[in-house]
């Protein structure tokens, strides 16, 4: 019976499992003393093993008896090699599991049979021939030492990885389900775009219609005004109506000059300066404001003409949509909490609307 020599080595002993220690114990007890199993009889003796083995709770392999039996005996066929036999042994192309009981002898300068205390040397091997060397069988990680643990963590990590893959692909669906939404968001804006473009154009022609409807009912008006002033000079009050009348300005035309002479005319920031112009939807949007919120716009449009686009309380951004009377490429300011103007600055700054937030017109994000 050989014997499990490797318990000398406190490096042995230190750095491998109790349940290995107590394994190779019991296959010892079943080698020659060579550490070879009889010849012929190798799966007999693995199964004496294994039986050996079931009341410890020890479970054993065909791959685990295998490296137990070349890890003794190369253990001990290096023990009892020469300097130039234990450097042979060393130069194999092992595994780091059949060379680590050689190699805690050789840390622990455990390096002759003599040194282990275990008195003569059990059955010599013929060194003079080649060593022989034993096929083992292809491992399996559940055989080797941890191995369980190794494949329980893969096997999550597997889980895990699935799951990723799987919500990276609910990711690239929900991607390409925004983006189809956002063209067909995109769709709809341009068709928005062109109807407020018709709208704008309708209404412009409508305006023209309206003022020139204004013009003739107001020479109609003064003609019959100076007949009557004519008729009665004792009211001069009809020839001074009719007179103005006649200067073709109505009451809201009025009211836009009177606005225009309030408006700031000129910008001058840091490193620019120009002129300040009013497009007539401005104008006409800033008459039908209440007296206060056409004070808070005036004011805000001080601030844009004396410190900039960039001032705090103008909150000044890009138009992203298209809104009613703006050009392409505008801005939006705050005149109030509720009351936003667009304008575009191109050399001179023009001011072409304003509106207040939450206008059937306007989209919300633009408020």
């Amino acid at each position: 019976m050989a014997v499990h020599f490797l318990e000398k080595s406190p490096s042995y002993m230190g750095k491998t499992n109790p349940k290995l220690l107590q394994r190779r114990q019991v296959v010892c007890q079943f080698l020659q003393e060579n550490y070879k199993a009889v010849r012929n009889q190798d799966a007999a003796t693995f199964e004496r093993i294994r039986e050996a083995l079931k009341p410890l709770e020890i479970e054993i392999s065909d791959s685990n008896y295998q490296v137990d039996k070349q890890s003794l005996r190369y253990a001990y066929l290096w023990l009892i090699g020469s300097d130039a036999q234990k450097r042979e042994i060393e130069g194999k192309a092992l595994s780091s599991t059949i060379q680590h009981g050689f190699l805690c002898l050789n840390k622990d300068n455990l390096r002759t049979w003599e040194d282990l205390g275990l008195g003569a040397i059990p059955l010599p091997a013929k060194l003079d021939d080649e060593i022989e060397e034993e096929t083992i069988p292809m491992l399996r990680l559940d055989d080797l030492e941890g191995g369980r643990d190794v494949l329980a963590h893969t096997s999550g990590l597997i889980g895990a990885l699935e799951k990723m893959i799987g919500e990276d692909q609910q990711i690239r669906e929900e991607i390409e389900r925004i983006r189809q939404e956002n063209e067909r968001l995109a769709e709809i804006d341009a068709e928005r775009a062109l109807v407020v473009d018709f709208v704008e154009r309708r209404c412009a022609g409508l305006e023209r219609q309206v003022d020139t409807l204004q013009q003739g009912l107001s020479q109609v008006a003064a003609g019959g005004l100076a007949r009557l002033a004519k008729e009665f000079p004792e009211f001069p009050e009809l020839a001074r109506v009719a007179g103005q009348i006649k200067e073709g300005k109505t009451r809201q035309e009025r009211e836009e000059e009177a606005l225009l002479g309030f408006l700031p005319k000129e910008f001058a920031w840091e490193n620019d300066a120009g002129t300040v112009q009013y497009e007539t939807a401005f104008l006409r949007a800033l008459r039908d404001l209440p007296s206060d919120d056409q004070k808070r716009i005036i004011s805000q449009l001080e601030v844009l003409c004396v410190h900039g686009a960039s001032y705090a309380s103008l909150h000044t951004r890009k138009c992203n949509f298209k809104l009613p009377f703006t050009a392409e490429g505008s801005f939006s300011s705050r005149g109030s909490d509720e009351l936003r103007f667009t304008w575009k600055k191109n050399g001179s700054i023009r001011i072409m609307w304003c509106y207040r937030k939450g206008e059937t017109r306007i989209r919300q994000s633009e408020s």
